[in-house]
């Protein structure tokens, strides 16, 4: 995907399946952003978004589940569907400089969301509320 968070493949098929743990994300984004319902495990265990990676879910009746902690350098962006993180007491979501943006869609935390580090440049957005 490059060198840059600005590449993204973006899945559009009506349909979409993959099995577990099959992201690996280094530079670019991952947008679901499929018409039919498609329910995703990109991760089984504690994983990283890196700096110039990020996912973002746009596909109203699909699920992304992270079943463990998700740290985030880069971003995670939730427009439509469902984004799970963890499956278990403190398993969370945190944040190390990276952007999370909500706009739709239902974000679940199995812990919490915090940001880490020192000067941190975390930001978390969220929009479209009602």
């Amino acid at each position: 995907m490059g060198t840059s968070i600005n590449n993204t493949l973006d899945i559009q098929t009506p349909t979409f399946t993959a099995p577990n743990d099959f992201l690996t994300l280094t530079n670019g984004t991952f947008k679901l952003s499929t018409t039919g319902a498609s329910n995703l495990v990109p991760y089984t265990l504690a994983s990283t978004i890196p700096q110039k990676g990020a996912i973002w879910l746009n596909s109203a009746l699909s699920t992304i589940n992270a079943q463990a902690t998700l740290t985030m350098y880069g971003n995670i962006t939730l427009s439509n569907g469902t984004f799970n993180v963890g499956n278990a007491q403190n398993e969370d979501l945190l944040s190390n400089g990276g952007i999370l943006a909500t706009n739709g869609g239902t974000l679940n935390i199995a812990g919490k969301y915090y940001a880490v580090g020192i000067n941190n440049l975390s930001k978390f957005t969220i929009s479209g509320v009602m």
